[in-house]
């Protein structure tokens, strides 16, 4: 605004006379929204005003105390849309690689990783993008031929990823289901509910999901809630480049069950794009580069992200400012997390460590890390972190996602969704 003028009121319909009154309903919806504030009501008669601020919205305040006037009158606007948030939450990131290949290993170092980051007061805790069993770098494929080579080290993937159990969303898996051995099918699935019920945590994991029949893959990131109950799994809908040979494409939902109806439908499913609320905000997450997808981040904004999770392969020095790019559009935080990953993670064996031709070609460390979390106006927290393991923490005051919004809301007052969609609709192309 360009004066220290208050902004003009809002009109009171006849029958709200007696309602607090904020200038930002401007729709019948809107004002019937709002909640009676007898303490603030004024005289009958007497015309609505809006709610005695410190300050009004000027060119002489602070930036930061803008935020703050519009975060307060949202919150007299629309009380129901700005439920009470943590006071502050504290989130780590893991930057770490597993035993490549080794599910048992790999599982021992997360619950190793996960008590340390607990152990400093996280309550969510993001590892990388395919953190079980391994991100298989540099392993060779080829367009019109496969070698035997080439199906050993897929079997050996297969057999070192995770199978989830179908519908296993957002009900109490572990109080049904019965312990699983080191060799049963959902062994790996049991022990990360359990890690995170036993730290009381948030824990978002990358793992490769296995299907239940059969040897697919998909790059998938699970989280689940401090109770062990998993809330959200989210199959990567575009594998990148030549990870589209070992990894399949999610789609918009994921299946619950494996039996089908007398007319042949399926048995239901799941949001393989979800948002969750829970008590430290409303979670989502996307994969590596699906963060270059703009439709998939909408969605998320759609749905009301506040902690953004983007565990991710790419160690390279463009993808920070990837991500503030992200924090900066969605008005959220933003959590990405990495591998830091050498030669050495990789069994003797791994191909793209032995023969003749292949150490010279090969630096020593593969991925350099990169782990960092950002603010809402793009603010890096902490991070990045660069050429060694180790875990980052930062503590989120979601508090100020409101008032982030006061000049640019991606899905509300900034978008233009109508005028975009039916734009984006007379455009011509496959």
């Amino acid at each position: 605004m360009d004066t220290d003028d208050a902004p003009a009121q809002q009109p009171a319909p006849a029958s709200r006379q007696h309602r607090r009154v904020h200038l930002l309903a401007s729709t019948p919806a809107e004002w019937d929204s709002l909640i009676p504030a007898p303490d603030l009501a004024p005289a009958p008669g007497a015309p609505p005003a809006a709610p005695q601020l410190p300050f009004q919205p000027s060119t002489s305040r602070t930036e930061a105390e803008q935020r703050e006037w519009y975060a307060r009158r949202l919150s007299y606007a629309h009380p129901a849309a700005t439920s009470p948030k943590p006071a502050m939450v504290r989130v780590a990131a893991i930057q770490a690689a597993p035993v490549a290949y080794d599910l048992h290993k790999s599982l021992h170092k997360l619950r190793s990783l996960v008590f340390a980051a607990r152990d400093n007061g996280a309550e969510l805790v993001v590892l990388p993008e395919a953190f079980l069993s391994a991100y298989p770098r540099h392993l060779d494929f080829r367009i019109g031929s496969r070698t035997q080579e080439n199906r050993e080290w897929y079997g050996r993937y297969v057999r070192s990823s995770v199978k989830v159990p179908l519908g296993a969303e957002g009900r109490d898996w572990l109080a049904t289901a019965p312990e699983q051995k080191p060799e049963g099918e959902f062994w790996a699935f049991q022990q990360l509910a359990q890690i995170a019920k036993k730290y009381a945590i948030f824990l978002s994991v990358g793992v490769v999901e296995a299907s239940i029949v059969g040897s697919t893959l998909w790059c998938t990131n699970l989280l689940f809630g401090p109770n062990g109950v998993l809330l959200s799994k989210h199959r990567k809908l575009q594998p990148t480049a030549a990870e589209r040979i070992v990894w399949s494409q999610g789609e918009g939902s994921n299946p619950i069950g494996l039996k089908r109806t007398a007319g042949g439908e399926g048995a239901g499913s799941s949001d393989n794009m979800p948002v969750v609320p829970t008590s430290v905000g409303r979670i989502g997450a996307l994969i590596c580069w699906e963060n270059y997808m703009p439709l998939a981040r909408y969605l998320l904004y759609k749905k009301g992200v506040e902690i953004y999770l983007a565990p991710t392969a790419d160690g390279r020095t463009t993808w920070l400012p990837t991500m503030q790019h992200v924090a900066m559009e969605g008005r959220c935080f933003v959590i990405t997390a990495n591998q830091y990953q050498a030669a050495g993670d990789f069994p003797p064996d791994y191909p793209p460590s032995v023969g003749d031709d292949k150490p010279e070609k090969l630096p020593e460390v593969w991925s350099r890390g990169g782990s960092a979390i950002v603010g809402p106006l793009g603010d890096v927290l902490a991070g990045p972190l660069w050429d060694k393991e180790g875990i980052i923490y930062a503590d989120l005051d979601l508090g100020l996602i409101d008032g982030a919004k006061l000049d640019f809301d991606p899905v509300g007052h900034y978008s233009r969704e109508s005028l975009l969609m039916e734009l984006l609709g007379q455009v011509g192309g496959s």
